[in-house]
């Protein structure tokens, strides 16, 4: 039973003359104190309360929303992905066009831009990680 259904049973038990005064005085003030966390549930609580804020820290602007950074690698393995096509895309635009400067600018645009994108979101989800392990410590350490 809810303590607000508790609350209401032992009001209604006053109103219809099942308890005095003092009896549901008494009745009221012992639900309620049963009712407030202990210190430990009082410290869990707060902790959840911290790293649900802090997890938005590590949060990824998506078109969809904010998501958590995903697999550690992933952006890594598509950023090199990227350069290789890129390196590709530029000796081929080198060849073609034969001005090195403007097979450069695409190469740096098409590239390194998207590779320094992934290596970012690489080195949020490691931070992530490690504040995620720091959580899980400090919530085993008051036995949650």
């Amino acid at each position: 039973m809810s303590i607000s259904q508790e609350l209401e049973r032992l009001h209604q038990l006053y109103t219809s003359g099942g308890l005095s005064a003092a009896e549901y005085d008494q009745a009221k003030a012992k639900v309620i104190s049963s009712s407030k966390p202990s210190s430990q549930q009082q410290q869990l609580a707060e902790l959840e309360h911290a790293w649900l804020h802090e997890r938005e820290r590590y949060a990824i602007g998506t078109r969809h929303g904010r998501t958590l950074p995903t697999g550690q690698y992933t952006a890594l393995v598509i950023g090199l992905c990227i350069v290789v096509i890129g390196g590709l895309y530029y000796l081929q635009t080198q060849d073609q066009l034969g001005d090195a400067s403007i097979s450069m600018q695409i190469f740096l645009l098409t590239a390194l831009l998207p590779s320094a994108m992934g290596l970012r979101v690489y080195i949020k989800h490691r931070s992530y990680k490690r504040a995620e392990e720091d959580y899980r410590q400090r919530r085993r350490q008051l036995g949650g």
